[in-house]
């Protein structure tokens, strides 16, 4: 079935048109019923006419239960005396059926242009989300990124930022020659100025013969963040020294040590700056 076929706009009240009064007043109801069918088949056809054969009119008559003549003389009146239809003498159709079916194609060609547009409006809001989306997603990956860029430079940066070390840790950490925390020791070792590094590695000389045993030094870590270095070496029983010769009690002087530093250190510290 044509979809035309579905509905046609049906005036509220036909029987106020004149042309439809004198069709009434001549035909009575088999012409009111005769007109509303023809009007259903103009609408039903894809061009919107009925040809004027005999075999339309046998169908008709069968339906309306009348003659094929007094089917024929009614579409004859309806042309030619009540206006309500045109023929060119081969079809009929009606200037009121094509206005309606170009009614009904206007609000179906507006309301297709309005779902169109319903729709690009939502898949452009759906792109326009995705876009976002992915925005969103890149942008949050750059800023992790970003910020794993930051640690990264900043843990670097730590290392770096230090100022320049006069004395390598190593330097200490052999000569002291007790392997124990190294990471704490080299800590320590970091957090001391210059000075006391130098310092320290005068005194670890000396402190080192004065404690040949290892297990009576103290920890590299305590020696360096309790600043023993500081402390004055006292030897009470001495040792022997590389010759076989008793070596007597000796002190340690700070200031002594500071200002003569022995070959071994500056050795160490030319080691150092060939690195």
């Amino acid at each position: 079935m044509n979809k035309d076929t579905y509905y046609f706009q049906h005036d509220y009240e036909p029987t106020s048109d004149p042309k439809i009064q004198a069709m009434l007043s001549q035909d009575g109801a088999l012409g009111y019923a005769l007109f509303w069918r023809i009007v259903e088949m103009l609408h039903s056809d894809s061009n919107h006419r009925i040809p004027l054969k005999k075999y339309i009119f046998m169908a008709l008559a069968q339906q309306m239960k009348t003659s094929v003549e007094e089917v024929d003389s009614f579409i004859q009146q309806c042309v030619n005396v009540y206006e309500l239809f045109i023929s060119d003498g081969q079809c009929l159709w009606s200037e009121r059926v094509l206005r309606n079916i170009y009614k009904r194609n206007e609000i179906s060609e507006k309301r297709a242009a309005a779902g169109k547009a319903s729709a690009k409006k939502r898949a452009d809001a759906t792109d326009a989300q995705q876009v976002s989306t992915s925005v969103e997603q890149i942008s949050t990956k750059e800023r992790k990124g970003k910020e794993i860029k930051e640690k990264e430079n900043k843990a670097i940066n730590t290392l770096t930022a230090s100022p320049e070390i006069n004395i390598p840790f190593i330097s200490f950490w052999n000569k002291y020659d007790k392997k124990a925390g190294i990471k704490k020791a080299e800590a320590s070792w970091l957090k001391l100025t210059d000075q006391e590094r130098v310092l320290a590695m005068d005194h670890t000389k000396k402190y080192v013969i004065s404690k040949p045993d290892k297990q009576f030094r103290k920890d590299p870590t305590s020696y360096l963040s309790n600043k023993s270095f500081n402390d004055e070496i006292i030897q009470t029983h001495g040792h022997a020294t590389t010759n076989g010769n008793y070596q007597p009690k000796t002190t340690y002087n700070k200031q002594a040590g500071m200002a003569s530093l022995g070959d071994e250190f500056l050795e160490s510290i030319h080691q150092y700056q060939g690195q």
